[in-house]
């Protein structure tokens, strides 16, 4: 899986931050590596509350996780589109 933030159509890479993911009453709080790719081990399938913290800043988002029977599930490249909102800033 791979993450990149965008906002008014210019992508930003999401490389070396870190995602925090609520689920089931926890906290999970996950690296993103060099190439904006992350792993989250036993996350159920839902929509989960998300944050993105990098250069200060934190970027709130939901992610959603398929149901699946496969012990991997790849998200794929995920985008987090910024609006302009000022607990985004």
């Amino acid at each position: 899986m791979s993450l990149t933030f965008q906002k008014d159509g210019h992508k930003k890479t999401a490389d070396y931050c870190s995602l925090t993911v609520t689920y089931i009453g926890k906290e999970e709080v996950v690296p993103i590596a060099k190439q904006c790719e992350f792993y989250i081990d036993n996350i159920p399938a839902g929509k989960h509350a998300a944050v993105i913290r990098k250069d200060k800043k934190e970027y709130r988002f939901e992610l959603i996780v398929p149901e699946s029977t496969e012990a991997l599930i790849n998200l794929g490249a995920l985008t987090c589109e910024i609006k302009n909102r000022g607990d985004n800033k």
